[in-house]
Parts: C-alpha cells; sequence; structure tokens
C-alpha cells in the first residue's frame, strides 16, 4: 500500500505517546517533505527536545525555522511560539538575543528585562478573577467537608463528580485569589495538597484549564519555596495532562524558573532520549533530500515491486490474440516470460548514472530502478525508462 503523507498543520503529539520511534518517524518527514510541510514537525521536534531536557540542541532546530530553507512566513500561526520561545532560552543559556523574525535582536541586559517583563505579564493575566460576580466558596471547607471529599462513599463515576468539579472551580479560585496574588505561598500548600488528593480519589485527569492552572499555581509555589520535590510531583502531574505541546512552549517561554527545572532533565523519565538520538535528528535535517514532485508521496521499493506485479498481472490478463501478433516482432521476450520486469538496477550503477547526469535522480524514479530497471506496458506500447536509456 502507498502511504501519502500531506501535512498542512502542526500534528501535535500527545505528551504520554512521545518515544524514541516517534521521533524516528518525525526525522524521516522533516528530512524527505517539501518546506511547507516539514517546518511544523520541525517545531514540534524542537519542542520535543526542549521537554527532553537539551535546551541548546532545541534551540538549534528553532532557529532553523528563522533562517534558511525551512524559514517559515511571518504570517504563518508557527511564528507566536518561535518568537516566545527563541528568547527564553537565550536567557537560559546567558546568551545575547537574535533577531527573530519582525523582532530585533537584544544584548543579555535588554533581553533579561524583556523576560521580566513577559513575567509579570503572565502573573498579571494569570491573576484575573474570573469568578468575581461568585460567592467564594458557596460552602463550609472545614476538616470533615474535606475528608468525605477524599473519602467518598459513593460510587466516584456517579453524578456526584459535577459537585467535585465545582469543588475544584471553587479551590482554583480561592488558591489563586487568596494565596498566589498576594504571595502567600506556603499558606497555599494546604490547599494543593487537598487538590492532588481530590484528583488521585476521583481519579481525574486534569484535562481542564482549571486543574492545568491549579497545577501550574503549584509549580510556582513550590519554586518560590524552594520546594523541588514537590515542584517535580507537579511537573509531572502538568506534563502527564498536557494534550497540546504547543501550549506547555509558551508556558516555559513566561517562566524561566520552570524552563530551568525543564532544562535539567526533570521529564527526562518521561521522554526517554540519548544525546546521540537528539543530535541525529538535527543533523538529518541538514542533509534533506527532498526533491520537489508534485506530489505528497514518495513510492518505496516494496510499494513498486507490488504496483508493478499487479500491473504486470493485468497486462497479461487482457491480452488478446491481436496484441500477442503486434508485440511480437519486438517484444518476443516479455511475452515468453510473461513478464514485464528487468533486473533491478544496483546501488553503484544508480550512482554512475547520477555522476554521469551531475544530478540526484528523484527519490520515487530511484527507488523504480532498484525495484525494476525499466518496464515495458504491452498495452500502452510504451516503456519505463531504464538507467540505460
Amino acid at each position: 500500500m502507498v502511504q501519502i503523507v500531506l501535512i498542512v498543520e502542526v500534528n501535535v503529539k500527545g505528551a504520554n505517546s512521545i518515544d524514541f520511534q516517534y521521533l524516528s518517524e518525525l526525522e524521516h518527514k522533516i528530512q524527505t517533505l517539501s518546506p511547507e510541510e516539514a517546518s511544523p514537525l520541525l517545531l514540534e521536534a524542537s519542542t520535543i527536545l526542549l521537554f527532553a531536557g537539551f535546551p541548546e540542541l532545541a534551540y538549534q532546530g528553532f532557529l532553523k525555522l528563522t533562517q534558511g530553507e525551512l524559514e517559515v512566513s511571518e504570517a504563518s500561526s508557527l511564528v507566536h511560539p518561535i518568537k516566545a520561545i527563541i528568547p527564553a532560552l537565550c536567557y537560559l543559556m546567558r546568551l545575547p538575543c537574535p533577531a527573530v523574525f519582525s523582532e530585533q535582536a537584544m544584548s543579555f541586559d535588554e533581553l533579561e528585562k524583556y523576560i521580566k517583563s513577559k513575567l509579570r505579564e503572565f502573573e498579571g493575566v494569570s491573576g484575573i478573577d474570573r469568578w468575581f460576580h461568585l460567592e467564594m466558596p458557596s460552602g463550609n471547607w472545614d476538616e470533615a467537608f474535606l475528608y468525605d471529599l477524599t473519602h467518598p462513599k459513593v460510587d466516584i463515576e456517579g453524578e456526584d463528580r459535577f459537585k467535585v468539579r465545582r469543588f475544584l472551580q471553587e479551590l482554583h479560585r480561592v488558591i489563586s485569589q487568596f494565596y498566589i496574588n498576594h504571595r502567600k505561598w506556603q499558606a497555599a500548600c494546604k490547599w494543593l495538597k487537598v487538590f492532588e488528593e481530590v484528583i488521585d480519589t476521583w481519579k481525574i485527569d486534569c484535562s481542564s484549564y482549571v486543574e492545568q492552572e491549579i497545577l501550574v499555581f503549584g509549580i510556582r509555589t513550590y519554586f518560590h519555596l524552594g520546594d523541588t520535590i514537590s515542584a517535580d510531583g507537579f511537573i509531572q502531574r502538568w506534563w502527564q495532562s498536557l494534550e497540546d505541546l504547543r501550549s506547555g512552549l509558551y508556558l516555559l517561554a513566561y517562566l524561566p524558573n520552570f524552563m530551568q527545572r525543564i532544562s535539567e532533565g526533570t521529564l527526562r523519565n518521561r521522554i526517554n532520549l540519548s544525546q546521540e538520538q537528539v543530535q541525529a535528528l538535527l543533523d538529518s535535517i541538514d542533509k534533506r533530500s527532498y526533491i520537489s514532485a508534485g506530489i505528497g508521496f514518495v513510492l518505496t521499493v516494496d510499494d513498486w515491486n507490488r504496483f508493478l506485479e499487479k500491473w504486470n498481472e493485468a497486462i497479461f490478463n487482457n491480452l488478446d490474440e491481436e496484441h500477442i501478433d503486434n508485440y511480437s516482432s519486438q517484444y518476443l521476450d516479455v511475452l515468453e516470460s510473461q513478464s514485464c520486469f528487468r533486473k533491478g538496477a544496483t546501488e553503484e550503477e544508480i550512482s554512475e548514472l547520477e555522476n554521469r547526469l551531475k544530478a540526484k535522480l528523484p527519490l520515487g524514479y530511484r527507488n523504480f530502478l532498484l525495484a525494476s530497471n525499466g518496464f515495458t506496458i504491452l498495452n500502452e506500447y510504451c516503456e519505463l525508462y531504464g538507467i540505460d536509456q
């Protein structure tokens, strides 16, 4: 079967399904697809490298999207995450920031001011009270209530889950407005522990923005308290709930402490990649073999063999006596063998042809030659050329 690969936007991989095999598939596609198709995949791959704890190599990947063959258009939706993450990576690595699309280059001092302004911007937006018109909280959160909430006597898949969701909404507001906004980090810890107990007890996947923002509150809180172990626990939960890598990229761009911890490899137990594997990905991008052919797929040698076998069968199944008489003078050997195939060319023969032509053959045609060095199409009275033709 022929695989047709046509990618227009980023195919965002769920955070929990990233492995070396997936990265290898990305590598192959980035190496062989058109720039328009490869660039979104390079953004995804570079993001994976960053979360895997390889910031310097991820930076190289992001830079390739700002210059050269894989540079994206200023109008592309890919520009926004690239503009966000490159300054953050430069700040992490203590480097001046190059010009990124329409953004000017920055010295490290200018970059430091820029990063701090982005952090203040993030804190201002995340501190907005979305439910200011509601009573907060709507009930008595005494110890008995919290105990019953974390020791349910009902089916956790039943309708009581609605009450838990309402509690989490209110908890989000309490943590945000009473503690995070007032920088009462130590006091926030009690409610962060309650949050963990509730989501574990009720097996909540933290897929909604309410739970995900509470996870970020936890990461920020424990960073401020210098509690790396607890911060890492919340980072692991956050990663497990993440469905869109690009949204995670924005978060790292705004939170320098978070970026630092990721760069130190806190998620390497989730994305198990070696330095050699990551470097191989970047090296392959520099050896891209894409040749514009006006189609969205490339037939492999096996694809050609299967296709030509079916075509060969169809040709001989549709031959009548008149056709045989017409072709016998020119294609007697084909008729006698009942095979339109020829022996496949060798790699050496193809290399000699490319040297003679001073050009690389399109990959699809190259694979055809390896499968069959030419092919006679009797019912069309024509041929697919081999290397000697």
